[in-house]
């Protein structure tokens, strides 16, 4: 049986050391990331992690448009699609 591996496993070393990845997170940190994943989203963001689901809508997270949304994919456990909806540019016309 081969073992399957999340997207996050495939970014390169440059992006993880360039965006801090290779910190890793207080105990204290890693639970409030758990608690707050778990209590918005009903999903553990290291669950979401390990099976490439993502943590918002629970469709499969196996596909990025580049390296860096692969590493916010380690970060919050969102899929591409969801991603693009939170980072999306405003089209609204409030700009300051």
């Amino acid at each position: 049986m081969t073992e399957t591996k999340h997207p996050w496993s495939r970014v390169s070393n440059t992006w993880k050391t360039f965006y801090g990845a290779k910190m890793p997170k207080s105990k204290e940190m890693e639970n409030t990331l758990e608690g707050f994943s778990s209590v918005l989203f009903g999903t553990s963001r290291k669950e979401s992690l390990e099976n490439s689901i993502c943590v918002i809508c629970k469709g499969e997270a196996k596909e990025f448009h580049d390296p860096l949304s692969e590493y916010e994919f380690g970060i919050s456990g969102m899929c591409q699609e969801c991603q693009d909806n939170v980072f999306r540019k405003s089209t609204s016309s409030n700009s300051v």
